[in-house]
């Protein structure tokens, strides 16, 4: 085991960046969560997709995770132990996401009467997105609350 990671003022490590952007955050400054969004994603991410999930199942993980500290931020003692904190949590679910899959894949294999690897090697279904009205103008989600990337797409693209 590695010993923890003192983060210093001026730290530019990302331990350092992340206690920084936290210890903001539990202060008040709601935009250091971004800050904190920004630095511990790709580490996240890269945990998320090394415990074997797919691309968009590790979006889900990253996202739950960072949920859940959202509501748990008081819970963790000393803020240089976010990055400790979080990426715990991200191989926690992503182990209990895989593991439900890998369930879920055994039940319908049984349930069709086929071998599981094959239910397991089927390619994930296709994301449906809602693409904007060149009419409205709206974004993805049909509001005009905010530029979507997705707006300069016709609604048969």
């Amino acid at each position: 085991m590695t010993p923890a990671v003192e983060a210093r003022p001026g730290d530019e490590t990302l331990v350092g960046r992340a206690t920084s952007a936290f210890t903001r955050f539990r202060t008040g400054e709601r935009e250091a969560f971004d800050d904190l969004v920004g630095v511990l994603t790709p580490l996240m991410w890269r945990t998320a997709r090394g415990a074997g999930l797919d691309p968009t199942t590790a979006e889900d993980v990253v996202q739950t995770v960072w949920m859940v500290l959202l509501r748990s931020a008081d819970t963790i003692r000393e803020d240089r132990t976010v990055v400790k904190w979080v990426l715990t949590s991200t191989r926690r679910e992503a182990w209990r996401v895989s593991r439900r899959t890998r369930t879920d894949g055994q039940h319908t294999a049984a349930v069709f009467g086929v071998d599981a690897e094959e239910v397991m090697d089927l390619p994930p279904a296709p994301r449906r997105t809602t693409r904007s009205s060149p009419t409205t103008g709206s974004g993805c989600c049909g509001s005009t609350c905010r530029p979507c990337p997705n707006a300069a797409v016709s609604s048969s693209g």
